[in-house]
């Protein structure tokens, strides 16, 4: 497959129908591979990669709506339309007010003997709703292939598990080595025709299984699938959880990148500022932070108890008054009753019938107590007047209170006073404190921008840290909850194995269920030994491309592959270096020998677009990839890089291998057009 030419419609930030001639003239001498697009930022080269892996995708799968870094996962219509502040969509925002406008991406290549078109289009309605996707397949025998079809054909050509090996951005090339293992694997697999083994071990498992289970009983049949559902639906959770474990391990190792890049920012600003010896200012920061410390805990209860009375002499005022009216109808009331009760006792108890006779016994002695506390009960006099709110506290406390308020009307303006000097005592204590930190900062450095590019980094190194921490937290629960999902399926197999095993073996089926067996097996064995040739292949091809592209340095002397397709490095002393703690270069490097290694080995004539091709490399191993790697990185290699990525020097390197040179234009940012030139007409742009 080598592609004749791309064209974008409406799509991204090309507005309008525009074109990519890629076709190679016939005189093109074989060894010019590269056809060289050159733009500057936000002229379209990232556009145009994303078109193109649209086209091979959709939007249907989930790698391809995986925007931004780190990479923020879409629904399909907040991919395809936008989703507010974090992604515009993938309609052009000029062609969006044409009610007519077309969105949609094609390319023309040859596919052995024939041209075929592929085109895949976005229609919307009236209002701008999302309303289909459609594929078109077609080539020049006039065979047309539309929607699962047209899918299955392009598929043959490059399985979607494959894209991401030939159409990438260099800036984020290492996270092909870091995909998670299942996609690694069947990834690999495809690339390296091994994959149909797989299908085929697969198959006869499957094939045993049923012949098993069609002599089981139906209760029990019905019982495993139950299980085997519970099994499938936990797996697919654990799917989930585990891509958000990956997209937010990325996300981690990125900070963390970050992070000693601030470190040494802030510790160059550090070293080369005019220091002053700050040692005595920072033992006055740490006494006065440990002072005010001290104040603010100490006044901040005084402050909420008095605030309310401080700010409110009127209410002061109130419930004195309410109070001593309180007091006086609760002590009035009380000293009426009390004279009327002993007015009364004598008269009453000692004349009033009936009366005792002769000695008085105990039980009439108690007739006489109940009849005084009748008496006192009855001369108990109720207050009047409306109900009030201080009604409910009695007389001793009443007066207590009475007597707190007024102290404190006494003293209301010397506490006002006291406690509103403490307040300004405080901001005194704040307002130096922050004084003696811009001294310590102007101490530091001996230029203003110096240290105000100093707080930056220090703004910048707390967000960092403080993501990190919520990542952590995420990652605990996370890990909690995968340990559940993997207890429920251990469990569940459990109970699926139990059940096989009451079953036992059908006799009749026994020798064919063991031909199944040993045949599975055959192909288990056949696989592994052919992933572990492959295996050794392309750790072979990985070393010696590396060697060539990666010169001056030689930290790593080695490259294993694992047996899951993981890249391991080693140092000279055989010791494994892990991936996080070499640079971004180096690993960039690493990865890229190990496409160079799959491409020599898959034979696949597939395209490779890569944006971005020289990202974090330093000038040397740039070189190394412009010399070594891009004019032997496929049968056609379309580089879409910046004019600060090629300069002179670096363009003299590639020219050899090049066959088409293109200049992107896109002044206004929506309106990105192709501009065929001539090696002179590029060098003077």
């Amino acid at each position: 497959m080598i592609f004749r030419s791309i064209t974008v419609e409406n799509l991204f930030c090309y507005n309008g129908e525009q074109t990519l001639d890629l076709t190679r003239p016939a005189d093109t001498p074989a060894d010019r591979k590269v056809a060289l697009v050159i733009g500057r930022n936000g002229y379209g080269k990232t556009s145009l990669l994303n078109a193109v892996k649209l086209l091979f995708l959709g939007t249907e799968i989930k790698e391809q709506r995986q925007v931004g870094f780190p990479p923020m996962n879409l629904q399909r219509n907040e991919y395809i339309l936008g989703k507010q502040g974090r992604w515009l969509g993938i309609r052009n925002r000029t062609a969006m007010r044409n009610p007519d406008a077309r969105f949609r991406v094609r390319i023309t290549f040859d596919r052995d003997d024939q041209v075929v078109t592929v085109e895949r289009e976005f229609t919307f309605d009236r209002n701008g709703k999302f309303d289909a996707e459609i594929l078109r397949y077609r080539d020049d025998s006039g065979n047309e292939f539309a929607e699962g079809a047209a899918q299955e054909r392009l598929d043959e050509l490059l399985p979607f598990e494959l894209v991401r090996f030939f159409f990438f951005d260099g800036e984020e090339i290492q996270q092909l080595a870091e995909a998670p293992d299942a996609d690694r694997q069947a990834a690999m697999e495809r690339l390296l025709r091994l994959r149909f083994l797989t299908g085929v071990e697969e198959q006869v498992g499957e094939l045993s299984r049923e012949w098993f289970r069609a002599e089981m009983p139906e209760e029990i049949r019905a019982k495993i699938t139950g299980y085997e559902t519970d099994v499938l639906k936990h797996e697919a959770e654990a799917a989930l959880i585990e891509a958000e474990n990956r997209r937010v391990g990325m996300e981690e190792q990125q900070l963390a990148s970050d992070m000693e890049t601030l470190a040494r920012r802030i510790d160059s600003l550090r070293t080369r500022g005019a220091v002053a010896n700050t040692a005595a200012l920072e033992k006055e920061i740490a006494v006065l932070s440990r002072d005010l410390e001290e104040r603010q805990s100490a006044l901040a209860p005084e402050i909420a108890a008095d605030a309310p009375l401080l700010v409110s002499p009127g209410l002061i005022a109130a419930g004195i008054d309410n109070l001593a009216e309180l007091i006086d109808r609760k002590a009035q009331s009380r000293q009426a009753s009390l004279k009327d009760l002993f007015a009364a006792i004598p008269g009453r108890v000692f004349d009033e019938p009936p009366h005792p006779v002769a000695s008085v016994p105990d039980h009439v002695k108690g007739f006489y107590k109940r009849k005084l506390d009748g008496m006192l009960a009855a001369a108990a006099v109720e207050d009047t007047g409306p109900p009030h709110l201080l009604d409910s506290l009695d007389l001793p406390r009443a007066r207590q209170l009475h007597e707190k308020l007024t102290t404190l009307r006494a003293t209301w303006s010397s506490l006002r006073q006291a406690r509103a000097q403490a307040l300004r005592d405080v901001s005194r204590m704040n307002v130096r404190l922050r004084q003696l930190k811009e001294e310590l900062r102007k101490a530091e450095f001996s230029e203003p921008e110096s240290a105000a590019e100093f707080e930056t980094l220090l703004r910048q190194r707390d967000i960092a840290n403080k993501r990190l921490g919520e990542i952590a937290e995420a990652r605990k629960l996370n890990v909690a909850r995968l340990e559940k999902l993997a207890s429920y399926v251990a469990e569940a197999r459990r109970h699926i194995r139990q059940l096989e095993k009451q079953v036992g073996d059908a006799a009749k089926h026994q020798r064919r269920l063991d031909i199944a067996t040993a045949l599975r097996n055959t192909f288990y064995q056949y696989r592994a030994i052919q992933r572990q040739q492959k295996r050794q292949e392309i750790e072979d091809f990985v070393n010696r491309h590396f060697a060539r592209l990666m010169t001056g340095h030689h930290l790593v002397s080695n490259i294993q592959i694992t047996d899951d397709f993981h890249m391991r490095l080693h140092a000279a002393d055989g010791g494994v270096i892990a991936l996080s703690t070499v640079s971004h270069g180096m690993r960039q490097l690493a990865v890229t020998a190990l496409l160079w290694a799959l491409k020599d080995l898959a034979q696949h004539r597939i395209p490779v677009v890569v944006d971005t091709p020289l990202a974090r490399i330093d000038r040397q191993n740039q070189h190394n990839l412009l010399q070594q790697y891009y004019p032997n990185a496929g049968e056609q290699v379309i580089m879409l890089a910046t004019d600060s990525e090629i300069d002179d020097v670096k363009f003299s390197i590639i020219q050899p291998h090049l066959y088409r040179q293109v200049l992107l234009h896109n002044p206004t940012g929506e309106r990105a057009e192709f501009e065929t030139c001539s090696i002179e007409r590029l060098m003077t742009e």
